[in-house]
């Protein structure tokens, strides 16, 4: 059993009297904790990342929760500001009250529970948060200089046919709204960012407007201009969209599919905005795949090989995340955009063993595991599906948000 350092110490207390939450500045709304990444229900996190990878965060507990057993691949350690905090760490229980300390050793397996106003700081490691709902690429929106993101935001240049193959086609009914909310058609622009392979191109490109798209990998910008040869009102640039030169106020409509949140946001929705003539609209949209419905057996049986290759990778289905669609919206808003509209689209993708590990190699996290744990991860994966007749079914939920620049 490894060693278990508890030190009780009230090296931590509230300086100010009625201080019951954390400061408004370590809240930034896209430091928050996905509801994916919580092994707790009910809590409210945020968290903060250092250079080399290792992260601190921040948790309050508003009602009283359990949290369930798993272990992490780094050191964790935690202290207690308010409340009450229970861990069981390798079977032996440890009671956290305010300013009481503990470390827990990589691998440890661990579980706990709090009481409600409960809130802890943790330090951690390695990378712990990686924000994500059933698509873990990528946090809300990227920060600005983040290394770590470039790197995954370059992993779909790696492998375009596949990617091309496998990554979901979005309903018309994303498209239908877009079009109708933009009046986008012949005589007027738009601009993709981040084009990839074109799952979202070619409804635009059939109105008649003039579409340029910008792309950051090559092979995805060379593999588009192949695909879509056939369109003379379509450009493609190959430079990233905070390097991109267009002219203010010459865009129609700017449309970005499950890519906006590698942009920084100081940088994304300021130029975005400078970009969009008056009365412009922006198009923001992302699909969150999960398998199966929670209570179905291959669901159960993926979320225990998620747990035992990739513990602090939580696939629990959230069809409806609205406090992820509030940060976004509240994002778009404070950069001076109007007029927002908000919806939910639903489709459902089926998949043999086979191809639906092909559709993991085209997600940058899956990609950048280790090759031996890729390999296991792949195979258990494979006969799960293969021991529930050979066929997974996945449900999409697309979240869109629709503005206008006065």
């Amino acid at each position: 059993m490894m060693n278990l350092i508890y030190i009780s110490a009230q090296i931590i207390r509230r300086v100010a009297i009625g201080l019951n939450d954390f400061p408004n500045f370590m809240k930034i709304p896209q430091n928050h904790i996905d509801s994916s990444e919580q092994n707790t229900e009910d809590i409210d996190g945020y968290y903060f990342e250092g250079n080399d990878g290792s992260q601190m965060a921040f948790w309050t507990c508003h009602s009283d929760r359990v949290s369930k057993e798993h272990r992490h691949d780094f050191d964790e350690y935690i202290v207690c500001v308010q409340g009450q905090y229970t861990t069981i760490v390798d079977g032996k229980e440890a009671v956290l009250n305010p300013g009481d300390e503990l470390f827990i050793p990589k691998g440890t397996v661990q579980s706990g529970r709090c009481i409600a106003g409960t809130r802890t700081i943790h330090a951690f490691g390695g990378k712990r948060i990686e924000n994500s709902s059933g698509d873990s690429e990528k946090p809300l929106l990227m920060s600005k200089g983040d290394a770590t993101g470039m790197k995954k935001r370059l992993s779909f240049n790696e492998d375009a046919a596949n990617y091309d193959k496998w990554r979901p086609k979005y309903t018309k009914e994303v498209f239908e709204d877009i079009i109708r909310y933009s009046g986008i058609g012949v005589g007027k622009q738009a601009l993709e960012i981040g084009i990839g392979t074109g799952q979202a191109t070619e409804p635009f490109l059939k109105t008649g407007c003039s579409v340029t798209a910008v792309e950051l990998g090559k092979n995805l910008a060379d593999y588009s201009k192949e695909k879509f040869k056939v369109y003379p009102k379509l450009s493609i640039e190959n430079v990233p969209f905070e390097n991109f030169s267009g002219k203010d106020g010459s865009f129609d409509l700017i449309y970005s599919a499950t890519a906006f949140h590698w942009i920084p946001e100081e940088i994304g929705f300021k130029k975005a905005f400078q970009l969009l003539k008056s009365g412009g609209t922006l198009a923001l949209w992302w699909n969150k795949p999960f398998p199966d419905k929670v209570d179905e057996e291959l669901h159960q049986d993926i979320q225990r090989i998620y747990e035992k290759f990739r513990p602090d990778c939580n696939i629990r289905a959230i069809e409806n995340n609205t406090l992820r669609y509030k940060r976004i919206q509240e994002a778009i808003l404070s950069y001076g955009f109007v007029e927002l509209e908000f919806k939910l689209h639903h489709g459902t993708r089926t998949f043999h063993a086979d191809d639906y590990v092909e559709l993991l190699n085209t997600y940058s996290d899956h990609r950048s595991l280790a090759p031996n744990v890729k390999q296991k991860f792949e195979s258990e994966i494979k006969k799960a599906i293969l021991n529930h007749g050979n066929k997974l079914t996945l449900y999409d939920t697309i979240d869109l948000h629709l503005a206008k620049k006065p």
